[in-house]
């Protein structure tokens, strides 16, 4: 059971990341990259590969004009492997874009970075003697901590995109600034990322083991506004059966929970979705709407269809984006 948590949560995560950066990129650039501006989005899913990073954009830098891609990765919990998943990840774009355009790889951790990463990367190989070790890859990326930020800073860039991570930074995750936080962002027209700050919130009360404080999240938006308890997101997490907390006392913190499975309530969730698909493809690429409609109505698994609105919102031209609704049609 546990495993299986730990998979859903980690999907979710993937999924709001890689969301987050789909719908607003310049307000990435702004946190990890400042100076630079975003020309276009591309294709996550490398070549050849099942490697698929957070996020690829073609930015330039202003001062100097010159084009490079962006890699950035949101790391939610420490991991000791990041800056080698980096390096792959580094290798595979410059190879998949013959080293036309230089890459800037960085992570932006929610928690902390592992203790034992290193900045550089710093590979060797055997020496010609025991006292000596060759160089053999040195691999430089920028290693952001959210809980160097403080709330000012992230408030100043002015993204609603990077409201979800206040919890995340120096005093952050304290019931003011999250409330703060949740008025802002269920005022907003994208009413998705009011869960995203609300999942966030949780990461970060679980991370500092705070049973009180997770106990306290998972009340005061057992009532959430109207607004909020529509979301799309947050009724599919409903769907999955997480929930935060059941914690009193205990600092494990994200548990299964509360699964609302009736038959009623997942269709009405993936009305709501599917309506989402629809409302992008309408937006951006209206001459496949007809086809739009007849594919998002054969899907029935909620998860997909989330993963077709990132995957969408990344496309960059209409047969890209028939491309992806193509690829999500279900067989037969």
């Amino acid at each position: 059971m546990c495993e299986k948590i730990k998979h859903l949560m980690e999907k979710k995560y993937d999924n709001m990341a890689s969301a987050l950066i789909a719908h607003n990129p310049q307000a990435f650039l702004d946190l990890l990259y400042p100076g630079s501006r975003f020309v276009k989005h591309h294709r996550t899913k490398l070549a050849n590969t099942q490697r698929q990073p957070d996020a690829v954009i073609e930015a330039e830098h202003l001062a100097t004009g010159k084009i490079f891609l962006a890699q950035p990765e949101i790391q939610t919990n420490p991991d000791d492997e990041i800056a080698e998943r980096l390096a792959l990840y580094q290798v595979l774009l410059r190879w998949q874009y013959d080293l036309k355009l230089s890459v800037s790889s960085s992570v932006l951790h929610l928690t902390k970075a592992h203790e034992k990463s290193q900045v550089p990367l710093h590979w060797t190989a055997p020496g010609e003697d025991d006292e000596q070790e060759d160089k053999a890859l040195d691999f430089y990326f920028k290693n952001v901590e959210m809980r160097d930020k403080t709330p000012e800073e992230i408030l100043r860039l002015d993204h609603a995109e990077l409201l979800p991570l206040l919890p995340t930074t120096q005093g952050g995750a304290n019931r003011e600034i999250i409330e703060m936080m949740m008025e802002r962002l269920l005022d907003s027209p994208n009413v998705e990322l009011a869960y995203y700050g609300y999942l966030v919130a949780g990461l970060i009360f679980n991370f500092l083991r705070q049973p009180d404080e997770i106990e306290w999240l998972q009340r005061r938006y057992k009532t959430m506004d109207d607004k909020f308890s529509a979301s799309p997101v947050y009724q599919w997490t409903l769907e999955e059966g997480i929930a935060i907390g059941e914690a009193k006392g205990k600092a494990e913190g994200i548990a299964i929970g509360k699964a609302e499975g009736e038959a009623e309530t997942k269709a009405q969730m993936l009305t709501q979705v599917r309506r989402k698909v629809m409302k992008d493809v309408l937006e951006r690429f209206s001459s496949l709407a007809l086809r739009a409609n007849d594919i998002v109505a054969m899907i029935n698994d909620t998860n997909l269809l989330l993963d077709l609105t990132v995957n969408l919102a990344q496309a960059q031209s209409t047969e890209e984006a028939q491309q992806i609704l193509l690829k999500a049609q279900p067989a037969g």
